[in-house]
């Protein structure tokens, strides 16, 4: 009889430990299976933020100073640029919103100044930055975001 508990016992041994390493061999796919996932959400997650980002932005600069002949599409020496007019204190001021070394920049300055694409602030990482005014009042842009390729929204003016 001892020889045969001591069988059972071996069994017993290797029975647990084949059950063990099962689930762990299974907790260790589903913990990368998972990372995999997050990975992925995250990745898309800053796909959608640039491109939200790029559209929130310049549609709110176009709200802030929606008053009539307030914005204009320009060719400028950046190329296609957004002016946005505002008068503060009596003085008038100037946004030009523009794509400079793949970057969406701002550069705000007075109107008697010189535009320099140079001076602006970069926001975002574009490229292919293009503007269109297919109706009056109604303004079509188009930039190319990593990753995320070509991206197109329409902003109205209000006060047409």
């Amino acid at each position: 009889m001892g020889r045969l508990s001591g069988k059972k016992f071996h069994v017993d041994i290797l029975f647990a430990l084949a059950l063990f390493c099962a689930f762990a061999l299974t907790a260790i796919v589903l913990v990368i299976a998972g990372g995999t996932v997050y990975k992925n959400t995250v990745v898309n997650m800053n796909k959608n933020y640039d491109a939200r980002t790029a559209l929130a932005y310049i549609t709110q600069k176009m709200r802030q100073s929606d008053e009539n002949n307030a914005f204009e599409y320009k060719q400028t020496a950046a190329g296609d640029t957004l002016l946005i007019k505002q008068v503060v204190e009596g003085k008038t001021y100037e946004t030009y919103i523009y794509e400079s070394e793949g970057y969406l920049c701002e550069l705000v300055t007075k109107q008697t100044a010189e535009f320099d694409p140079t001076g602006g602030d970069k926001l975002l990482e574009v490229s292919d930055f293009s503007i269109e005014e297919p109706q009056k009042g109604l303004f079509k842009f188009e930039m190319g975001l990593e990753d995320m390729g070509q991206v197109e929204f329409f902003v109205s003016a209000e006060s047409e």
